[in-house]
């Protein structure tokens, strides 16, 4: 049931994982009780589905509660509890809970750090959202954040992963949204070029990464450029928006 829940969730059906979720959850409270393993994990997983739905508030109480109770347990440096802080402060960072957010990501950084290495695909995955998380401050430590975790992602994840390219487009938004239009184009033209290998040129990351690129163009003047990526990328291209240099 729970394995099913979680195969609905990364098909993005979400409504149907999360009542299958919710089922075996209560299952696991009365068969093995509500602090049981398996029940908690239930629960991360409800939490998941409810957060995939955008029902952060009730995402958020699950979490807590996870966490709470594998504190309990002595889980201090357990995978399933560095799971349970990443995931949390991705909802915190979602709900615009910034400050809460990085406080919980850092600690989970610095945990994953000690247990699984620096270089852990699992390790520069909470270093990838911490990046977000102070993009979305706009701290400074963003752009640094954002170019270490890239370096690394590449070496050992490869530069084709999910991933990765998850990263590359967040870094190169990064640079757009501050006007650094030079530094921002080769950065969203490499992951719109990767996208479309590994994804298809259809794919809904693909089209968010044309977007970016059509968005910069338009920013920059470059009218021939905009319309060229609209006509290759999408059938019926809107007409360009007033371009503006900054």
């Amino acid at each position: 049931m729970s394995q099913l829940g979680s195969t609905y969730q990364s098909m993005g059906k979400f409504r149907d994982a999360e009542a299958l979720h919710r089922e075996c959850w209560e299952k696991r409270k009365k068969i093995l009780g509500e602090n049981a393993l398996d029940t908690v994990e239930s629960a991360h997983n409800l939490a998941g589905s409810l957060s995939d739905q955008d029902r952060l508030a009730e995402a958020e109480v699950l979490y807590r509660d996870c966490l709470e109770k594998q504190k309990k347990w002595g889980y201090t440096d357990h995978p399933m509890q560095l799971v349970t802080m990443n995931t949390l402060g991705l909802t915190l960072d979602k709900m615009g809970k910034y400050a809460q957010a990085e406080t919980m990501l850092k600690q989970c950084y610095e945990k994953k750090k000690s247990v699984f290495g620096i270089d852990h695909p699992s390790t520069l995955n909470t270093l990838s959202n911490m990046a977000s998380n102070f993009d979305n401050q706009n701290k400074k430590e963003a752009e640094p954040t954002f170019k270490l975790c890239l370096q690394k992602m590449k070496a050992v994840l490869g530069s084709d992963t999910m991933d990765t390219l998850c990263l590359m487009h967040n870094y190169g938004n990064y640079y757009l949204k501050n006007g650094h239009y030079k530094l921002a184009e080769p950065i969203l033209n490499e992951c719109l070029e990767r996208r479309v290998k590994v994804l298809g040129p259809i794919h809904p990351y693909t089209n968010l990464t044309v977007q970016s690129l059509a968005s910069l163009y338009a920013e920059t003047g470059q009218k021939d450029k905009y319309r060229e990526i609209l006509e290759k990328h999408v059938k019926k291209p809107p007409p360009p928006p007033e371009c503006t240099q900054s």
